[in-house]
């Protein structure tokens, strides 16, 4: 007779019962992921930060009504927080997690990880603190109280408004953060319950694709800005996930006036910080489910083979109707004859997936800087945009649904045969041309196929038109 036959009756019940409990729990977690509800609430026992609503704090409220509202909004892993620190005698910066034994080898869990309180809360939010901390947007099963994207760069704020645009027409409430250094931003959308981070990030996805239609210059790193930034908790030496700067500093809104939340219509600092938050709309996980189900996927490379028009505005810019690039060792299209909207498609069709990205997601390692999309195209210093010259049929073809032509000049050197010991090559030459779009090529496939010469030679002739250069 077998030990577990010998075992009490009692004793076996309750470890069934633990057993069940446990696949019960890891069952929920991947429907969670594999997006089979709209997003589930983290059992009691999950290390998170968010304490009941408190309804409408303002200026004038207590302490404990303000940390309250904080920690309900920007709601993250309890069990784990980063601080920001700097070495003035190195010149050095960054942020660490907050640990028992800083100077031990190992992950962050071997280091002994202090938990995120409401003391130290307070002491962000404290004016004359000096404590400023980094947040793990991330639950360990896989789920997010809220959804931010960080714009960095010269444009960062042409950018976020983009986004925050793009986000409105969706029916996502965005609010608008200036970042620590003054010249980024970080638009945050709130959820009245936990959200699976795959759909968060999907709804954001969409967001960042749509402002690329309103700026055309938008980089593709954006869609890499996005936190949390992996739908599953990764796995290997840390396993809490990036983190984002936790915005209302006390120090840096008191002495910079950043970290805070702004108007979008005077983009300066909102008088009543705290009023503002504890009105910005929040959306529910069914809301998000809607919201992904209703946009299309990013589409990159080949599959661009559509120009659609932005429905994110009524503002439609025509280009013109001949469109001038060069055609050398690469196709260099003008700036100033791309609208912003066939900016954008050209971009994404000079793009491609990343497979080391996908690859280590579904390892669930980290995809810290491991970009989501491959970048094939280039900015000139004067903005024009480069691509592959192997584009120039289908951005041809883009161009024509656009309503306008492709002409430019061909910057190729013609070789020639060579005769003696070196090679002879001719000059540079110039010729106004104009690329075929796809559409043309394949309708002259198929009249090919019809009306086909006898003589070897005509066909390569009739096959090779002498205007278009191949």
């Amino acid at each position: 007779m077998g030990d577990s036959d010998r075992s009490s009756p009692p004793s076996r019940v309750v470890d069934l019962e633990r057993r069940l409990a446990a696949v019960t729990r890891e069952n929920q977690r991947l429907r969670n992921l594999l997006k089979v509800t709209d997003g589930v609430e983290p059992p009691p026992e999950q290390p998170t930060l968010a304490p009941s609503d408190p309804g409408l704090v303002t200026n004038a409220s207590p302490l404990n009504a303000k940390l309250g509202l904080y920690a309900r909004l920007f709601a993250a892993r309890r069990d784990v927080y980063a601080r920001f620190w700097e070495n003035s005698r190195k010149s050095t910066k960054g942020w660490s997690p907050v640990v028992r034994d800083p100077w031990r080898r190992g992950s962050v869990w071997d280091r002994q990880p202090l938990p995120l309180t409401m003391e130290v809360l307070a002491e962000h939010l404290h004016r004359d603190g000096d404590v400023f901390v980094g947040l793990y947007p991330l639950l360990p099963d896989a789920t997010c109280w809220w959804l931010a994207a960080d714009f960095d760069g010269p444009q960062a704020m042409l950018d976020a408004h983009a986004y925050v645009k793009a986000a409105a027409s969706l029916g996502v409430p965005c609010g608008l953060e200036i970042s620590q250094s003054g010249r980024g931003a970080h638009a945050w959308t709130f959820f009245t319950s936990p959200v699976s981070a795959s759909q968060a990030r999907a709804m954001g996805t969409a967001c960042v694709h749509l402002a690329m239609g309103l700026r055309g210059s938008m980089p593709l790193a954006s869609y890499d800005r996005l936190f949390p930034n992996q739908d599953t908790v990764p796995t290997g030496s840390s396993g809490v996930g990036n983190l984002i700067a936790a915005p209302l500093n006390g120090k840096r809104r008191t002495e910079r006036g950043t970290t805070l939340f702004i108007d979008m219509i005077t983009w300066e600092p909102l008088a009543d910080q705290w009023e503002y938050l504890s009105r910005l709309d929040r959306i529910t996980p069914g809301q998000v489910a809607a919201i992904v189900r209703k946009t299309s996927k990013v589409v990159v490379g080949p599959e661009v083979n559509r120009f659609e028009q932005s429905p994110v505005t009524a503002i439609h810019p025509k280009p013109p109707a001949q469109v001038r690039t060069a055609l050398g060792s690469r196709l260099t299209i003008r700036d100033e004859d791309l609208t912003p909207e066939l900016s954008a498609a050209l971009r994404h069709s000079a793009t491609i997936h990343n497979p080391a990205f996908y690859e280590a997601q579904r390892a669930r390692r980290s995809t810290w800087n491991i970009p989501r999309f491959i970048q094939g195209f280039d900015v000139a210093a004067n903005g024009d945009l480069i691509l592959p010259r192997g584009l120039r049929h289908q951005a041809a073809d883009l161009i024509s649904q656009a309503d306008s032509n492709l002409i430019g000049d061909d910057e190729r050197t013609q070789g020639t045969e060579p005769r003696r010991a070196s090679t002879c090559l001719s000059p540079v030459r110039s010729v106004s041309w104009v690329v075929p779009s796809q559409t043309t090529l394949n309708a002259t496939a198929r009249s090919s196929q019809t009306s086909r010469p006898r003589s070897p030679r005509a066909a390569s002739a009739w096959c090779c038109p002498a205007a278009v250069p191949i």
